[in-house]
């Protein structure tokens, strides 16, 4: 949902040239019900998370209030959960806290506690001055899955998600299609710090194009510079694509393009990764 607004303003730019900052501040403006939309969604994803991580010691850990509050005769005859009323999500983290031999790291606890702040803010009152911003947005979805899920996960979870989509609106390969835009879109918009924890992509180094990525599709021209030496060193023997996750084999050859000062070059695609010419 997030991505799907950033590459609605990407086309709008493109097509009709919007790019003043007082009509992208309005573009935003607008947009302020769907983000609010995507904070609730990240944050009941979360709770699914962490009580899941709950069941796995007990379910039961997850009934809330005294049994004298319990509904009636579930002591006499069985009694779907659900009749159960369960404990609030700002108490999740303290019970896995408890019970869990691993407690939740400190900078966990106050990104769960700020989504929910938020969340709350948005459903249950009305404040002109709160206002949803989409890199905090997708900052703190990533980094809740760096906890919950696992390191570096986002990249599989968004492609699995995507092959599970029936109609994508694109006629060719439209997983690895949505998900290169999305993710070139992703390297652009997110904190160095953030891009190099969880997807281990560090944009202070040179970039260089992905071969794979930018061929997707033959009929788009594609721009996706992805692509870093593996290892960062003058002789180093291929690059990596955290997108596509794909090493390349690469030769240190001057490249013949006029103005072009790269030497890192794809024998397998033929192309110079600094300006994506053949040598042909």
């Amino acid at each position: 949902m997030v991505l799907r607004l950033v590459h609605q303003l990407e086309d709008a730019k493109e097509a009709v040239g919007l790019d003043a900052p007082e009509t992208e501040a309005k573009y935003w403006k607008a947009a302020q019900s769907e983000l609010g939309t995507a904070i609730g969604l990240i944050q009941q994803g979360f709770d699914f998370l962490l009580k899941a991580q709950i069941c796995e010691v007990s379910p039961y850990l997850l009934i809330s209030r005294n049994p004298a509050d319990w509904p009636k005769k579930c002591d006499k005859e069985d009694i779907e959960f659900a009749e159960f009323r369960t404990i609030d999500s700002q108490d999740f983290v303290k019970v896995l806290d408890t019970v869990s031999p691993t407690r939740f790291d400190p900078e966990f606890v106050t990104l769960f506690d700020d989504l929910r702040k938020r969340r709350n803010r948005i459903m249950h009152t009305i404040d002109p001055a709160f206002e949803a911003n989409v890199k905090d947005i997708l900052t703190t979805l990533l980094l809740g899955v760096e906890y919950l899920i696992g390191p570096r996960q986002w990249v599989r979870l968004r492609k699995e998600n995507l092959e599970r989509e029936v109609d994508l609106g694109y006629d060719g390969d439209p997983v690895s299609f949505v998900q290169v835009h999305d993710f070139s879109t992703v390297v652009d918009l997110l904190d160095p710090a953030v891009l190099l924890r969880c997807f281990g992509f560090d944009r202070k180094r040179r970039r260089y194009h992905c071969p794979s990525c930018c061929h997707v599709d033959d009929n788009v021209e594609m721009d996706v510079m992805t692509a870093l030496l593996q290892p960062n060193t003058p002789i180093s023997p291929n690059v990596y694509c955290f997108i596509c996750t794909q090493d390349q084999i690469v030769e240190r050859i001057d490249c013949n393009s006029s103005g072009c000062m790269g030497n890192v070059y794809s024998p397998d695609w033929d192309m110079c990764l600094t300006c994506k010419q053949s040598r042909a």
